[in-house]
């Protein structure tokens, strides 16, 4: 079976859904399957070839104006034809997302889409006033209700994409940790003083960064050993060096910036606890890869997080929502813990991230792309567009293009 995944953020773009799909496409190919990546080319040095063919952004604003047809660039149409999918998975709704849609109409293809991003907590970044929540997610609601199937990272966004409208078959799909993510991690030095705190991913506003890295802070004015680890970035990152300065923290914060996955799970391996808070996450893969490295996570109490995150010192793996006070002493708490609590607790995050290793999660797709059959009728349907999507699509192309290094 040939696949054709169509997504708008892949590599060498960071963030979750770029290695989302990079490690779906992987998994796919060792589980014999044909993959092509269709994805936009957001820079000259962006990697084409068998594997990956990219779309320019010269293209953009004639898919946004136009009526979203492929056959406008023949280049990629002769490639994307010439490997005759079997099934199409389509990872976003706007820019390529509805050139997804028309392919499957053209050659009576099943389409499944990957909910990947909750786009109604990303409407500040766009310039249109008028941009709702609401409105979005009506929008991709309308999106998804084109497509065959519906897949969701979690089972709580799975129940919410229902609530909201979703009315084609939701399954939940976890993405799945590959074998490197699981392999041991580095032996500890249990003689090292200092303790070390770890925020992972993008440094933005919805990713709650400042409000981490604040009670973070706070733990290290109480704790003289303690230390904060900053892997990634983002607009966030320089208000939290700050702000750290502002403290006399400054030489107890450390910033990596963006990193590749060899390094951050050496960063990773030197850390003692992540924490997160993952209220606008559709699953945030960086917990499960915390995880598998041995590394236990203090993260926000909502569903996302109770389904990825394991629970270690009778649930004391979770402050309330929005309760910044209350991870700082969750932070002491976990420090305060013995040598044997904590080694204990290492030992249960490895055991729960193996609970996701990528073999078995990408079997239960491929038997849904097997089953999966293209509905009667067209898939694409135009009132599913409009102002809305030229909205997003405005506002989230500089994003996408940010998260590149990000």
């Amino acid at each position: 079976m040939n696949v054709l995944l169509v997504t708008n953020s892949y590599a060498p773009n960071a963030g979750g859904m770029a290695t989302s799909v990079q490690g779906l496409a992987a998994q796919l190919q060792a589980l014999g399957l044909g993959v092509l990546v269709l994805t936009p080319q957001f820079h000259v040095a962006d990697e084409s070839g068998p594997l990956v063919q990219r779309a320019p952004l010269s293209v953009w604003h004639e898919i946004i104006d136009g009526d979203f047809r492929l056959e406008r660039n023949p280049r990629l149409f002769r490639a994307v034809q010439a490997f005759a999918p079997a099934v199409i998975h389509v990872h976003g709704p706007f820019f390529l997302g509805p050139i997804a849609v028309r392919l499957a109409d053209a050659w009576r293809l099943p389409l499944i889409y990957t909910y990947h991003t909750r786009l109604e907590e990303y409407v500040h970044y766009s310039p249109a006033p008028d941009l709702t929540p609401e409105r979005v997610i009506a929008f991709h609601a309308g999106f998804a209700n084109q497509c065959d199937a519906v897949l969701a990272p979690s089972r709580a966004l799975a129940a919410a994409v229902t609530r909201q409208g979703v009315a084609r078959p939701v399954h939940s799909a976890p993405s799945g940790l590959p074998a490197a993510w699981l392999a041991p991690p580095r032996a500890r030095d249990a003689r090292r003083p200092a303790r070390t705190i770890g925020i992972v991913g993008r440094m933005t506003e919805e990713k709650y960064a400042r409000e981490l890295a604040a009670a973070a802070i706070a733990s290290m004015q109480r704790d003289a050993h303690a230390r904060l680890a900053l892997i990634g970035d983002g607009p966030s990152a320089d208000a939290i060096r700050q702000e750290a300065r502002v403290c006399g923290m400054e030489a107890r914060v450390r910033h990596t910036g963006f990193l590749a996955g060899p390094q951050v799970r050496a960063e990773l391996d030197r850390m003692d606890v992540v924490i997160n808070a993952p209220d606008a996450d559709t699953q945030c893969i960086v917990l499960l890869e915390a995880q598998a490295r041995g590394v236990p996570v203090i993260a926000s109490d909502v569903p996302v997080a109770r389904e990825f995150v394991c629970a270690f010192e009778a649930q004391g793996a979770f402050f309330p929502s929005g309760r910044w006070d209350a991870l700082t002493d969750r932070l002491a708490r976990f420090f305060a813990a013995s040598p044997a609590q904590q080694t204990l607790a290492r030992e249960a995050a490895r055991a729960f991230a193996e609970r996701f290793a990528a073999p078995a999660l990408t079997q239960r797709i491929c038997e849904l792309y097997a089953r999966t059959r293209p509905k009667p009728g067209l898939h694409y349907d135009p009132r599913a567009y409009g102002w809305v999507y030229r909205a997003l699509t405005a506002a989230l192309v500089p994003v996408i293009q940010q998260l590149r290094y990000a």
